[in-house]
């Protein structure tokens, strides 16, 4: 029966592959949601700025008012926009890893079929050899029985 020494190594790094394979989909979908609020952001200000283009005469406080919130969107737009390169550095990061982790079981995934296909060579060649002593006694207790 064919075993693996490393198995237990080779486990670790399939877990591990698959625990980073769900924080990579965690890391989308919160790059996602950041990309989300961020084009809401823009499209608020773009209607914001719209609005003051297509309404009639506004008084110095009305125009004080909007260039204030006009400030505060600017500002919550700057922030989104530093949400959404962290979660791209996240993103990639995590796709760094997990590719790393991919490559390290993928080395042991080798070398696991290359000592399974040393291991039947072996065990075929043992079974060869049983064969041929029993054909060669055969013979031999053939030829010396006639």
């Amino acid at each position: 029966m064919f075993r693996f020494r490393l198995q237990q190594v080779l486990d670790l790094r399939e877990k591990q592959e698959r625990h980073l394979a769900t924080q990579l989909a965690a890391a989308l979908g919160a790059e996602r949601e950041a990309k989300d609020a961020l084009n809401g952001l823009r499209a608020e200000r773009a209607a914001g700025s719209e609005a003051v283009r297509e309404g009639e005469s506004h008084s110095v406080g009305e125009l004080a008012n909007l260039a204030f919130m006009m400030q505060q969107l600017d500002d919550r737009i700057a922030g989104a926009n530093d949400t959404v390169s962290a979660a791209n550095n996240s993103v990639s990061q995590v796709q760094e890893a997990l590719t790393a982790a991919f490559k390290d079981r993928r080395v042991l995934d080798r070398l696991r079929e290359r000592h399974e296909e040393t291991y039947r060579a072996t065990a075929e060649q043992t079974d060869r050899r049983a064969m041929d002593d029993i054909a060669l006694s055969r013979f031999v207790h053939n030829d010396n029985g006639q």
